[in-house]
């Protein structure tokens, strides 16, 4: 509204994804925990997203590395999130990391981790990967931003931006939720009624059909009729 853009006029569009396609997929949490040396005992926490400031690496690190266990393995994927990386390397000091880099195989990713934390300092709406995971049915660990409310099943589960004791607790709380419980299930079923591809689609069907059909607002009409009467 401050920014000049009508209220009542505007409708919001949830995101929508392929809730089948991200299935939890046994077979490849078993394939890829076995290329990543990953035992039934370690627990895999992932994070899924760009290497920027925006993500918060180093916060996620730093809460990671204050709960001191040693059955952890923190899984990085996205955008120069490489073993090149130097800056990562450094946020790893003291924490078994597996940087993946790009990937397409996301389904696959969360299949074989038991937990996502995203850990974003800033600027989240509706992220795309926590539906993903949701789809998956696996624990998430959002940072208090956007709708990450929606994502969780506790809100135990959520913790302030840039702050990793505060993220570091709600990890700690999360790693006890079992993978696929109920409640998790509950949580999938309730958000793919709002969140699914065809429901995305219906609404943005919806609204071009009726900006296809509306008579411009007057000041719209009165520029378009001189724009015709200069031309004529």
């Amino acid at each position: 509204q401050e920014l000049g853009y009508a209220v009542s006029r505007s409708r919001v569009i949830e995101n929508g994804i392929d809730f089948d396609a991200f299935r939890f997929d046994p077979d490849a949490r078993a394939r890829l925990r076995a290329q990543w040396g990953l035992n039934d005992n370690t627990i895999a926490i992932g994070s899924i997203g760009r290497f920027a400031r925006q993500k918060d690496h180093a916060s996620v690190a730093d809460a990671l590395r204050a709960l001191s266990r040693q059955d952890i393995t923190w899984v990085v994927a996205g955008e120069n999130c490489v073993p090149g990386n130097f800056v990562l390397t450094d946020m790893c000091r003291g924490l078994p990391c597996i940087p993946l880099g790009p990937r397409r195989d996301v389904a696959a990713i969360l299949s074989a981790l038991d937990l996502l934390v995203i850990g974003s300092a800033f600027g989240e709406a509706s992220p795309i990967v926590g539906l993903e995971a949701v789809a998956n049915e696996l624990p998430i660990v959002a940072t208090r931003l956007g709708n990450a409310h929606d994502l969780v099943t506790s809100v135990e589960r959520l913790a302030r931006p840039s702050d990793p004791a505060d993220l570091s607790r709600a990890i700690s709380n999360a790693i006890r939720q079992p993978r696929g419980g109920t409640d998790l299930r509950t949580l999938r079923t309730n958000l793919e009624s709002h969140h699914n591809l065809a429901a995305t689609a219906s609404a943005y069907h919806d609204l071009y059909a009726t900006m296809a059909t509306a008579r411009p607002a007057h000041g719209i009409a009165r520029r378009l009729s001189l724009l015709g009467a200069r031309k004529g």
